[in-house]
């Protein structure tokens, strides 16, 4: 992991070693943090992506954006970008 926090702050972080039973897994994040998780594939990725009830919003990073438009086109969520962190932003 790498990030961290103040009071009422959180700062830019990244989790690693996220499983299917931590809590971050299971009801997603808000703010500047990512999870990154190992997958076998692409199929894999889509399907553990799909995974949750609160897909708001997933960027997809590939230096192949054909792949990233079409591993976009699979998730489910409000919002999806291709090598962009937020659309909003």
């Amino acid at each position: 992991m790498a990030g961290g926090g103040r009071p009422f702050f959180f700062d830019p972080t990244i989790l690693t070693d996220v499983d299917d039973t931590t809590e971050v897994h299971a009801h997603g994040t808000f703010g500047p943090v990512a999870s990154v998780y190992r997958v076998a594939d692409e199929n894999e990725a889509v399907d553990r992506a799909n995974d949750s009830e609160y897909d708001l919003n997933f960027s997809v990073w590939t230096s192949d954006e054909r792949r990233g438009r079409r591993v976009a086109a699979r998730l489910q969520a409000g919002t999806v970008t291709v090598n962009d962190a937020y659309a909003a932003a």
